[in-house]
């Protein structure tokens, strides 16, 4: 690994940065490219701190700072675009995530999965199922954005007690994941069975128990 990947990899841990501007508002942006640009994307003129610095390589070999053509708002429109196109670049961003090493800093499980075994479980379920949840049986979808949806793919730990590690993951719903957060399957499968039973001699003795089925 290399040393500077290395040491950004220890202050992302610690929660700390090396950046003097952290929120992007660095004077010299000004300095170097003036208070607004338009965006190539949106075509908004905006304030130069809306937008990130890069690096430029010239054709000498020697770097000098520029700057994003497109805006943060419409650079964060665009990652989103591209990681919820289908359900399997949904699936390797999710994965991308829970193996970071700041995952683990913010109460997650660790992770000992290479990406390729994620995948490779993501697709032999996939070629069983397709997009069903395989236990709620319902239709899942890959939404983009910051709202959490219900019927989202999402990674569960079969064993929640157990890392993410192989034969303890499956892809299930955000709804089914959120409701077994701290229980097994089997666990969840009596409360599910005890509550379908208090709705059936719900209905059977007339009462309105709000069953609407499939979302």
């Amino acid at each position: 690994m290399r040393h500077g990947y290395s040491f950004y990899n220890k202050i992302r841990k610690q929660g700390t940065t090396i950046r003097k501007y952290p929120n992007g508002d660095d004077p010299k942006k000004i300095k170097l490219f003036g208070e607004f640009k338009t965006c190539f994307k949106c075509r908004e003129k905006k304030h130069i701190f809306n937008f990130h610095f890069k690096i430029r390589t010239k054709k000498d070999g020697t770097k000098q700072p520029d700057i994003q053509a497109q805006c943060g708002a419409c650079r964060i429109k665009q990652k989103i675009k591209k990681y919820n196109s289908d359900p399997h670049s949904h699936v390797f961003r999710l994965i991308q995530l829970v193996s970071q090493p700041s995952a683990i800093k913010k109460g997650r499980r660790p992770c000992t999965m290479e990406i390729d075994e994620f995948m490779n479980e993501w697709q032999k379920q996939y070629e069983k199922t397709r997009l069903l949840c395989p236990k709620l049986g319902i239709q899942m979808t890959f939404i983009g954005g910051k709202d959490k949806i219900k019927t989202n793919i999402s990674i569960d730990r079969i064993d929640g007690k157990k890392d993410y590690k192989l034969g303890n993951v499956q892809f299930v719903s955000h709804i089914y994941n959120i409701m077994k957060q701290h229980y097994t399957d089997k666990e969840v499968d009596e409360f599910c069975l005890l509550r379908v039973n208090v709705i059936k001699k719900g209905l059977e003795n007339g009462q309105e128990m709000f069953v609407k089925g499939q979302w």
